[in-house]
């Protein structure tokens, strides 16, 4: 069961989930996740559950961690479709303790990183996967973390942003800087949303040399794929020479 929501509540969002999903494969439950949670999941758990809280704020945890669910097994699907069996993904709570070690900051305490999802290579961590709905301070927080992890190791450990991008919130120059400079790929799961801020980037930043390196680190729902095959070579140490296409 995900973290930050409760049991109780997750069981009737997992059975809400499975019924919408019937036959739908994980990437078209993704892409069209802020309709199907809201105007589906939300109202049949709502109709359904027991919950004795306060549903609408207990919702907007759960709703983030559906989220992080569901890009789990999104990926865990393009993995298997593909035949890639080099990599895994998995949910910070399915982590050992050596590989939580080996991302955690050692100092007095052990502090882990902001990790929804990891994708591993022969058990050794490739890149940490940060899932939002929303951005808040949230993407902060992600470049924060990355900023740490690659001034205390060297071991060439990616992060990854992931998000909906439901509020064209990575247009604003602040975000729009992180994941140019900071992160190191950016999935947007609603390509609608992927494309808007294509266009977008593409017409406010047009004369800029480095545009089209910046847009290939810009993942949509079918090209997140390329990210990951990058990775799947012999001997791989980076993908910075294979970003994928927007």
């Amino acid at each position: 069961m995900p973290h930050r929501c409760s049991t109780e509540l997750w069981s009737s969002i997992d059975d809400a989930l499975l019924k919408y999903k019937n036959q739908k494969d994980w990437k078209t439950v993704l892409e069209d996740f802020e309709n199907i949670s809201e105007k589906y999941i939300r109202g049949d758990v709502k109709s359904n559950s027991n919950y004795k809280g306060n549903f609408d704020q207990a919702w907007k945890s759960c709703k983030g961690r559906l989220y992080e669910y569901i890009v789990y097994n999104y990926i865990k699907e393009i993995l298997e479709k593909n035949g890639i069996s080099s990599i895994s993904v998995k949910m910070e709570d399915q982590l050992e303790n050596n590989e939580k070690s080996s991302i955690q900051i050692h100092n007095w305490d052990e502090i882990m990183p902001d990790t929804d999802l990891v994708l591993e290579k022969n058990d050794k961590i490739l890149a940490i996967l940060s899932c939002k709905t929303s951005l808040r301070e949230r993407l902060t927080e992600t470049a924060f973390w990355s900023n740490i992890l690659k001034a205390r190791y060297e071991n060439n450990i990616e992060i990854v942003f992931i998000t909906t991008n439901k509020d064209d919130e990575l247009q604003q120059k602040n975000n729009r800087y992180i994941i140019q400079h900071v992160v190191d790929a950016t999935l947007i799961t609603n390509k609608e949303k992927h494309s808007q801020f294509i266009e977008y980037i593409r017409t406010r930043y047009k004369d800029k040399k480095d545009l089209s390196n910046f847009l290939s680190k810009i993942y949509n729902i079918d090209t997140f794929i390329d990210y990951i095959k990058s990775h799947d070579k012999p001997n791989d140490k980076t993908h910075s020479s294979a970003w994928g296409k927007v």
